[in-house]
């Protein structure tokens, strides 16, 4: 019996990756194992793109994002009671994902976050019809609006699903998933050379990383964030409450040089308008107007909503200036750390960002993690909580959308809990595992940072080390009662055991990001396709 065609999607936020991995000589001696049917390209090297995958249709992100694609359109798919509940647990989580498309919390009424679902939904099932993949493959956890809900619908069609997730060791690591809410490592492929250098040096930066922590020292071991400014953290004058004057100080340390940016970006585009030929007019319009973050514009529909690179500056200027203010409301809320008392250790999670979103799962909204753990605990024990750095950080990358899902309202609610106490960013982490309980977690590095130091470890979400015998993972009341009971009976982790599971598990690429030589090349790909079932590949 012939052997089906693998009809592949591909969804790509680094295409340089993308373009070294499915090379023109890799695409023509596998022409008869798959066939690239439509490539979602990021908007950085799309040209490029379309030069490589010259028989692919190639869409941009923003279009796909945005649901601006003409295809053919299904009856079949237009929503109806059928549509909505075969989806059900789709919509409900898929809101929490418009948080990176709403800065401020106040663009979405509604019915307008109902037509945003609507549209993404009756789309996603348009383009599945059409295109007719058997596989989608992802640069990134699908952590966007319209990627969550894509990829989760391909999940229920029983569509492979195969995604890129970054971790925190070795610095810039990452690992081939191919389920958003299960691990399952496939690495049974015969050994050969190239395989045997790269998991040695894994091995190597594996066993680095363990005697790290166990030294309380990881610098170089984490991995590179760039953009990164703590102004507001590390400010002597938020310490003493000095509120107004670091208004006076943060305005003049971020206002002229980002408002000057953001004329000089402004009349720049301005004339390489007035440059071009009217026929290109509208091009140069979308080119410089379009972003990749695709923000809501408030009164408009998502889909019809566009961001101007000028518009996102003058929001991320204002950010900075309310994430002044969520941190004197935090700072105004902490509790002396007392370290002889019995607490399980908290820390959160920056927000937006694919460790929660979605692999967070049902605890996205880090408070209701919180609640059932303050429901469970004993008497006399506390849940010490304290915020991530990054959520009032100043960059101007990623790290500027801390204050998305953040309000005041949010540490209200913490505090509101009788035993949880905010913890003063000022404290040691490392002094905060060593003295707790227990730590908790959704899928962060902290967690496995607590099995080192010989803590038991809750995590809510789906964390990659979450196969590790030793750690407990929760998801409703019940495992949580079976939990608290065995960390009162004293239960710990086996040490020996951890540092064996993260050795024998450290299959991860160091410094992938570079695939600088044939021997990286081909590791990756076997990588890849080793998650993708029954595809034979010419390597």
């Amino acid at each position: 019996m012939k052997k089906k065609t693998t009809r592949i999607v591909i969804i790509s936020g680094d295409n340089e990756f993308v373009c070294k991995l499915f090379d023109r000589s890799f695409l023509i001696k596998n022409k008869k194992n798959f066939s690239i049917v439509s490539f979602i390209s990021s908007f950085n090297g799309i040209e490029n793109v379309k030069k490589i995958f010259k028989n692919t249709d190639v869409y941009s992100f923003r279009d796909f994002e945005k649901t601006n694609i003409s295809i053919f359109k299904n009856p079949k798919n237009e929503i109806d009671k059928n549509v909505l509940e075969k989806n059900y647990d789709i919509e409900s989580l898929s809101y929490n994902f418009l948080n990176y498309a709403n800065p401020g919390h106040y663009n979405f009424s509604l019915r307008e976050l109902k037509q945003a679902y609507y549209n993404a939904l009756n789309f996603s099932l348009n383009f599945l019809d059409y295109y007719k993949p058997n596989c989608v493959i992802c640069t990134d956890v699908p952590h966007s609006f319209q990627t969550f809900i894509f990829t989760r619908l391909c999940e229920k069609r029983k569509i492979k699903v195969v995604f890129k997730r970054q971790l925190f060791f070795p610095p810039n690591s990452f690992i081939f998933q191919n389920s958003l809410f299960k691990i399952n490592f496939l690495d049974r492929e015969k050994k050969n050379n190239y395989k045997y250098i790269e998991r040695k040096k894994n091995k190597n930066n594996a066993i680095k990383y363990f005697n790290g922590v166990k030294n309380e020292n990881l610098k170089g071991l984490n991995p590179t964030l760039l953009g990164k400014d703590h102004f507001i953290t590390k400010s002597f004058l938020m310490r003493i409450n000095f509120l107004y004057l670091n208004y006076i100080i943060l305005f003049f340390k971020q206002a002229p040089i980002h408002l000057a940016k953001i004329y000089i970006k402004y009349f720049l585009n301005l004339l390489k308008i007035f440059t071009t030929t009217r026929s290109n007019f509208k091009k140069k319009m979308d080119k410089i107007n379009d972003i990749e973050d695709f923000l809501k514009n408030k009164g408009k529909l998502y889909k019809d909503s566009k961001t101007s690179l000028v518009h996102q500056d003058l929001l991320f200027l204002k950010g900075d200036f309310i994430k002044l203010s969520l941190f004197k409301k935090y700072n105004s809320l902490t509790s002396q750390t007392l370290y002889k008392e019995n607490y399980l250790y908290f820390p959160l999670h920056y927000q937006p960002e694919a460790t929660t979103y979605p692999l967070g799962n049902y605890f996205i909204d880090q408070f209701n993690a919180v609640k059932i753990l303050s429901t469970h605990i004993p008497k006399g024990y506390y849940i010490y909580v304290k915020e991530h750095p990054d959520t009032f950080n100043l960059g101007r990358t990623m790290w500027t959308k801390g204050n998305y899902s953040r309000d005041n309202n949010f540490y209200d609610q913490l505090i509101s809990l009788k035993n949880v106490k905010l913890v003063p960013m000022t404290e040691n982490i490392f002094k905060l595992t060593k003295n707790s309980k227990a730590v908790c977690t959704l899928t962060g590095a902290p967690g496995l940072e607590g099995l080192i130091s010989g803590k038991p470890v809750i995590i809510f979400g789906t964390a990659w080390y979450e196969n590790c015998k030793e750690v407990f993972k929760c998801s409703t009341h019940k495992d949580l009662k079976q939990i608290i009971r065995k960390i009162r009976r004293g239960v710990k982790p086996n040490i020996n055991n951890v540092k064996k599971f993260i050795i024998k598990n450290s299959i991860h690429f160091y410094n992938p990001m570079k695939l600088d030589n044939k021997n990286k090349l081909r590791y990756v790909r076997s990588k890849l396709f080793s998650q993708i079932n029954k595809t034979n590949i010419i390597i």
